[in-house]
């Protein structure tokens, strides 16, 4: 009898020790020094005809190209923008790239926003934005359900959440008053899903911290949101425009460049912030991509960062992660007869107020 009460006496305190043991082994704490790599592009796949485009490109060829040169370019993610009508043709050429999200479709279903990484993928998710402005002018925002798909990707172990955004086009007063309202949205966000996580944030911003002050890009994301500009902080010093020398550092740029598009303050952004894990941006570089006959493949440059991410004492969150799934046939088919039939709706919509009132957007 003795030996059986000391044999369940050992027992139990085995049990103990190992249920005292399991939180310990959970919460194991690393050192982190990684570099990673994230390039952006926005891809130009419009389904326009080459006999209406103003360069003549044909846009799947042109998409073919562009998708062979992501799959060298050696980053370990990769944003796109306006990836619609062709994007089976792009994914198709990124081999080095074995975690794809899937595409929303095209035009007028889409968002035409995708992400490549040569890591997992995890809780995908896109949102539309609130409003948007524009449908037969200003790019017609309104016809596509724009806005920004977020992920947690899987570095190596790490954990942080990436964002592809696409924001409204153009610069007008109204345009920067829905860029505002985007940019709020995005911020709203990020704080209610990303708390505590490291937050990287790329894609096309269609605003430029030297010169689009209505669209509030310093205010909201850098000074309100905590996010720091890859481009100010590598290139410029930290000089985020604000300051009363704005116009020299401006001018320099100006001259150096004659153009900023694509070469330096370009709409093609990288905000980041630290959480659990701390970044450093630490290189750029924009590359105009071009076919055999050296013309341009989108209308846009490539925008490259690469990033340090550290930690003294890392601990990877304990999250539930969904890997991405492929949009049901019947929810795809509501989905797009929805965002058909609005799309029809605004512009049936707007064609009677500019018959009736002579106003039109």
């Amino acid at each position: 009898m003795k030996t059986l009460k000391r044999s369940l006496s050992l027992f139990l305190a085995m049990v103990l020790l190992a249920a005292l043991a399991v939180p310990a082994f959970a919460a194991t704490e690393t050192a982190v020094d990684e570099t990673v790599s994230f390039l952006c592009y926005n891809v130009a796949g419009l389904p326009i005809p080459s006999a209406f485009s103003p360069t003549k490109k044909v846009v799947p060829t042109a998409t073919k190209k562009i998708g062979q040169v992501l799959n060298n370019c050696g980053c370990d993610v990769i944003a796109v923008q306006e990836d619609f009508q062709f994007h089976g043709i792009l994914a198709r050429q990124m081999t080095n790239y074995p975690y794809q999200t899937f595409t929303s479709g095209g035009i007028p279903v889409g968002d035409g926003l995708n992400i490549f990484s040569k890591y997992p993928l995890y809780n995908v998710e896109r949102v539309a934005w609130n409003e948007a402005y524009g449908i037969f002018t200003q790019g017609a925002d309104e016809l596509t359900p724009k806005g920004f798909i977020k992920c947690t990707v899987d570095y190596k172990g790490l954990l942080f959440d990436f964002y592809n955004i696409h924001v409204d086009a153009y610069g007008s007063e109204i345009d920067c008053q829905y860029k505002v309202k985007q940019f709020n949205q995005l911020l709203d966000y990020i704080t209610e899903n990303s708390a505590g996580r490291s937050v990287l944030i790329t894609g096309d911003y269609n605003a430029v911290m030297h010169s689009d002050v209505n669209a509030r890009l310093y205010p909201i994301m850098i000074e309100g949101g905590g996010f720091k500009d890859a481009w100010c902080e590598v290139i410029n010093n930290g000089d985020y425009f604000q300051g009363e020398d704005k116009y020299e550092r401006i001018n320099y740029f100006a001259s150096l460049y004659q153009d900023y598009w694509g070469y330096w303050d370009s709409v093609e952004r990288m905000l980041y912030r630290d959480g659990d894990l701390q970044l450093t941006a630490l290189t750029n570089e924009y590359e105009l991509y071009v076919d055999e006959n050296g013309n341009p493949l989108s209308d846009h440059a490539s925008c490259r960062f690469d990033f340090r991410f550290t930690a003294d004492r890392y601990v990877r969150p304990e999250m539930e992660l969904k890997e991405p799934r492929r949009e049901s046939i019947f929810s795809a088919i509501s989905r797009r007869v929805h965002y058909f039939f609005h799309s029809l709706n605004l512009i049936l919509t707007n064609l009677w107020s500019w018959a009736t009132k002579g106003e039109y957007r």
